[in-house]
């Protein structure tokens, strides 16, 4: 059972992640025969004595929380952000910073504050889908 457990690691990182490319689709598969014959094994066990059973009784917690947090895992790969929403979004901020120009006086002061705002909401735009996707993009790699 030890055997297996850097051949176990080593399948799913490579599963997970190749070359520091973040794959999602694999997610549900990463685990794959050799997690299950792991899994499968360390439920053989049979402890003998009162610290054998706690430590196997711990070890268990643990492999349920590992399967919490990969099932979570699985969650967060997806974006959360329909696209529709976002069409609609710069199509409506578009509109609006296009009206704002059409109607403003037109001197430096406008065009700058006007450029201004227009970043700080491509900005605020990019973190949010920045920070939806998790494990990728540059926020993750820098």
């Amino acid at each position: 059972m030890r055997a297996l457990i850097p051949i176990t690691i080593a399948a799913i990182l490579d599963q997970t992640w190749m070359g520091d490319a973040y794959r999602s689709e694999n997610l549900d598969r990463a685990l794959g025969a050799g997690g299950d014959i792991f899994y499968e094994k360390m439920r053989q066990l049979e402890p003998d004595d009162d610290f054998q059973r706690a430590l196997y009784a711990q070890t268990l917690q643990i492999g349920m929380e590992l399967g919490k947090k990969r099932s979570l895992l699985l969650e967060e790969a997806r974006s959360s952000i329909p696209a529709p929403f976002l069409v609609v979004l710069v199509f409506w901020l578009a509109l609006i910073f296009a009206s704002l120009g059409l109607f403003a006086p037109t001197n430096s002061t406008v065009v700058v504050v006007l450029l201004a705002c227009a970043l700080s909401v491509a900005g605020a735009i990019f973190l949010i889908l920045e920070l939806d996707r998790s494990f990728q993009g540059c926020v993750v790699s820098c």
